[in-house]
């Protein structure tokens, strides 16, 4: 499975965070669902930047995308900027549209998450919540 990346770190190069690479998984476009577009932009509006100081700061929640409920993966947000509660609620409405309806119901575990630098910011103390690579224990890139 390829790491998930949020919009937003690619502008910068970074990865860990993603919605919108769901948005269109396998078997559904956003063009195909409009309604799950626009939750799907909630969800990345709730994320924001994940600015962080520090791994207590962040946290991870599941991605409910395939068929059967079970977790596509998992997002890493920053409890600083986002409402954990907001959050949960605007990814169940991203789940009542799903991307597709077959899949193949396996578990991904929580790999967690971690604060770390932005480096291809302009302010060197910038910091962002990212998932932990499972490998590693290390941030996605």
């Amino acid at each position: 499975m390829r790491p998930w990346h949020h919009p937003f770190s690619r502008l910068g190069g970074v990865g860990g965070l993603a919605v919108l690479a769901l948005a269109g998984g396998a078997g559904g476009t956003t063009t195909a669902h409009p309604q799950r577009a626009a939750a799907s932009q909630a969800v990345n509006a709730l994320v924001g930047d994940a600015v962080c100081s520090g791994d207590s700061d962040c946290r991870t929640i599941a991605m409910p995308d395939q068929a059967c409920g079970a977790p596509q993966g998992w997002l890493a947000f920053s409890i600083r900027r986002t409402d954990p509660v907001a959050l949960q609620q605007a990814l169940q409405r991203l789940a009542a549209y799903p991307a597709s309806s077959v899949s193949t119901c396996g578990v991904i575990p929580d790999p967690g998450a971690t604060c770390v630098p932005v480096p291809t910011s302009s302010a060197p103390e910038a910091r962002q919540c990212r998932l932990r690579s499972r490998a590693s224990g290390g941030p996605v890139s």
